[in-house]
């Protein structure tokens, strides 16, 4: 929320997710790959999220406009006085009005609720998916160490680093958040010996 993340193990982040760009908050990271919970800032409101859930078929987006939670399943467009929403199909997905935003229900998924209030987001898995994600939230394990853990499994040195190695490529980003990757020549003396590295 705002300028704060807390990972599901309870460690508390001090940063904002970066302008322009979907990150991944928390993912099944097991072979079943259920779902997939990806935020930004949103346009009109940098310090309230917009969120992109993915659950098998379903492409869920919520989103803040003029002040107002709004939301699509699959490209069609659900408004807050349209809910409650239930799936047709199974697995099923639920959507619910809450005194202050939404909220989607989804244990089939994996996904126990995910809590939208007003550009403000609260992921909890179920119990069967413990120490099965990872993302920006960690991996629900108890291992404070794991949660700056990245998509390479590299531990991150800090909390920016972390968040940035969880952002998509570049097709999720809007204008001038493209990553451009340089090669920059060092000449440098490196253990006594004169050295050319390109990094």
């Amino acid at each position: 929320s705002e300028n704060q993340i807390t990972t599901l193990n309870g460690v508390k982040l001090a940063q904002t997710i970066p302008e322009g760009c979907y990150h991944i908050l928390a993912q099944d990271c097991s072979e079943e790959l259920k779902f997939m919970v990806l935020a930004k800032p949103s346009k009109d409101e940098p310090t309230k999220n917009d969120i992109n859930i993915q659950l098998g078929h379903y492409d869920i987006n919520m989103y803040q406009k003029s002040g107002a939670t709004e939301m699509t399943i699959n490209g069609h467009v659900l408004t807050i006085d349209d809910l409650p929403y239930k799936s047709f199909g199974e697995p099923g997905v639920e959507i619910i009005k809450t005194e202050t935003g939404v909220c989607l229900i989804a244990p089939d998924f994996g996904i126990e609720n995910i809590n939208y209030d007003q550009g403000n987001v609260q992921v909890r898995p179920t119990l069967t998916m413990k120490g099965q994600l990872c993302g920006i939230c960690g991996r629900n394990d108890d291992q404070m160490v794991e949660d700056f853990r990245r998509p390479d499994g590299s531990v991150a040195k800090d909390a920016a680093s972390h968040i940035h190695s969880w952002i998509l490529p570049s097709q999720s980003c809007t204008e001038g958040c493209n990553l451009k990757h340089t090669l920059v020549k060092l000449e440098e003396e490196i253990y006594g010996e004169k050295s050319k590295c390109y990094n």
